[in-house]
């Protein structure tokens, strides 16, 4: 089969199935570029624009995919942009004493004028000494893969990566997707996928320092039964250990898929399946973070049964996965993109970078923190102040220090505006160190209640972390599954839709603004009961002197056992009632005079009161 697996484009390919070609068409408008863009250190991701390269066109439709920090304060960034043709280019960008600058990549010699390239993802040695890898177009059907190499600060002209043996002719299509640098070493493993005449598979090949490029690549293909592999993303600790991670699919279903590079030899390709989705398997990885020998974590996407998406990662500890945990994310944000993952020298310690879909289905830039194992909410961050949706963090990179630094894109509202009111894009970054987690809320109690809602007020933490950016409040009926109720920046919140008598449990939960949470303690509420449902008169009866009534238990007991029914007779202007208790369905009504018109009624009561009558019926006492 023939597949485009050639240029990204922003709202990150994913994986191989939606490796996408670049169309972009330039816009045109005047703008100026600053030189240089400095960031302050915050516990906050607060996002900035990042330059371009001096001959980018006027609307430069800019994307940054990925970012590598060697070390504190000292970052590469790789990317593409448009010149003033719309010609698509590959661009590198170097963040020093706490200024960007950019500049663009030349593609490989054999590139065609006006190829369109790009650059998919970087990493480093050291500060200085950098690989990265992208594609390119030699033609207008054909896409090959391509590395870059920095060396004590400068960058050389990209260079071809070779095609796979078995890569398919008619036309060959390669893409690099992702490479990993060995920290401190001198080995890079770059990371790719390319199409054979029947399958998508993935690739590696390994420069060094020392030595440059292997002659040879290391190609992973389907297992049987499958139609491709796509692994996105690589990860090294040493020269001979990495780990890989992505999806393989069929043509029924997507599953995680992951490789291990042990000892200096890569084992057969294994699957991940979140129980939640075992039925239907829509799942991939899209980031993996190494950070010693079998010590990893990796994070995705996967999609339950009724459709919806989760974020989820999975945590490789001494060679074995873990079940996977699902991210949570704000109530009034849904269908949430995970596009990359580094964790701080910890697989306890994390950050994750994205994106979350509004109701119109609109991308907000997301980042998500793991302390001591644990993940807080996938939560949306700061953009520029020109910023409108879409915008994304495609790429992030931590420190031993945990101080991060994440790039992407964001959709621009001001400056890079066409005449017909098209928005073009433009890349941005964002340096921060997260903070700690907040404090519990505590106090958390009923303020007032009625058998339909209840207002609880609680006092926020003392600790508040980043700072606090809202509550999420949470409620359970017994035996039922919890539903959250949706996000307030108060300490207050009333929750309606309580089932009368029910009895509920209570959880808010504190999101700083870096999305790290933390729950209060459980507050267990029973709702007030109300007044039952009417009876309904099922059959009536005269018999000597009275009337003889059947009725059937109310449909709603108003949350409270009934203890008793009621059951009254009307005749000619005297009312006779007769009482009995909650489980009897059968009563009569003595003393009434025989041939007189009777309207009979019954009421049922519980703890809250009686209930409504019910409806009327007709009898006539016997003799």
């Amino acid at each position: 089969m023939t597949q485009d697996i050639g240029h990204r484009r922003p709202g990150r390919a994913r994986r191989w199935s939606g490796l996408l070609a670049s169309g972009a068409a330039a816009l045109l408008l005047p703008i100026v570029v600053p030189a240089g863009i400095a960031w302050a250190d915050a516990p906050t991701p607060s996002a900035s624009e990042l330059p371009v390269p001096a001959d980018a066109g006027p609307i430069p439709n800019a994307t940054v995919y990925d970012v590598a920090c060697p070390a504190t304060g000292s970052c590469t960034a790789v990317g593409q942009y448009q010149d003033t043709i719309g010609i698509t280019h590959a661009m590198t960008l170097n963040l020093s004493a706490g200024v960007w600058t950019s500049a663009a990549m030349l593609a490989p010699n054999n590139a065609p004028d006006y190829t369109f390239a790009d650059l998919n993802a970087v990493s480093c040695v050291s500060v200085g000494n950098c690989v990265a890898v992208g594609d390119y177009r030699v033609s207008t059907i054909k896409t090959e893969g391509f590395y870059a190499v920095e060396t004590s600060g400068v960058w050389a002209r990209g260079i071809a990566l070779p095609l796979p043996a078995d890569a398919s002719s008619t036309p060959a299509q390669t893409t690099f997707l992702s490479v990993g640098c060995v920290p401190g070493g001198s080995v890079c493993k770059m990371l790719g996928e390319y199409t054979t005449t029947s399958t998508v598979n993935s690739a590696v090949d390994t420069f060094s320092f020392s030595t440059g490029l292997s002659p040879t690549s290391y190609e992973i293909a389907p297992g049987a039964g499958q139609i491709g592999i796509g692994l996105d993303s690589i990860s090294c600790v040493d020269v001979s250990t990495c780990v890989a991670v992505g999806s393989e699919t069929s043509n029924s279903a997507e599953v995680a898929a992951f490789d291990e590079y042990k000892s200096g030899t890569w084992g057969a390709p294994g699957m991940l399946v979140n129980p939640g989705g075992a039925g239907a398997p829509s799942e991939f990885l899209s980031a993996v973070s190494c950070v010693a020998v079998g010590q990893c974590v990796a994070a995705g996407n996967w999609t339950d049964l009724h459709g919806a998406v989760f974020a989820e990662s999975y945590t490789l500890a001494t060679w074995a996965w873990t079940a996977p945990t699902t991210i949570a994310q704000p109530s009034n944000l849904s269908y949430p993109f995970v596009d990359d993952l580094s964790c701080a020298g910890a697989i306890t310690t994390c950050t994750m970078v994205g994106a979350l879909s509004d109701r119109t289905g609109a991308l907000h830039a997301a980042t998500a923190q793991m302390t001591n194992g644990s993940w807080g909410q996938l939560a949306p961050t700061n953009v520029p102040s020109t910023a409108t949706p879409d915008h994304e963090l495609l790429g992030v990179s931590c420190t031993s220090g945990n101080q991060c630094t994440a790039v992407g894109y964001y959709t621009d509202s001001t400056s890079y505006v066409d005449s017909s009111g098209n928005h073009g894009f433009a890349g941005m970054a964002a340096t921060w160190t997260p903070g700690t987690a907040p404090g519990q809320p505590t106090a958390l109690h009923v303020v007032a209640s009625n058998p339909h809602a209840a207002q609880l007020a609680w006092t926020a933490p003392a600790n508040i972390g980043s700072g606090i950016s809202h509550y999420e409040l949470s409620s359970q009926l017994a035996g039922h599954a919890a539903v959250d109720k949706g996000p307030t920046i108060s300490t207050a919140a009333v929750v309606s839709g309580l089932t009368p008598g029910g009895t509920y449990t209570f959880t808010v939960t504190a999101v700083a603004t870096d999305g790290q949470t933390s729950v209060s303690a459980p507050l267990r509420v029973s709702a007030p009961p109300t007044t039952p449902s009417a009876p309904t008169i099922v059959r009536i009866a005269g018999v000597h002197h009275g009337i003889r009534v059947q009725w059937a238990a109310p449909g709603s007991t108003g949350g409270s056992t009934i203890t008793s029914y009621t059951v009254s007779a009307s005749c000619a202007g005297a009312t006779r009632t007769s009482r009995y208790g909650g489980s009897v369905r059968l009563g009569t009504v003595s003393g009434l005079a025989p041939g007189v018109r009777c309207v009979v009624r019954v009421t049922a009561s519980n703890r809250a009161g009686a209930s409504r009558p019910s409806g009327p019926a007709t009898g006539y006492a016997q003799r």
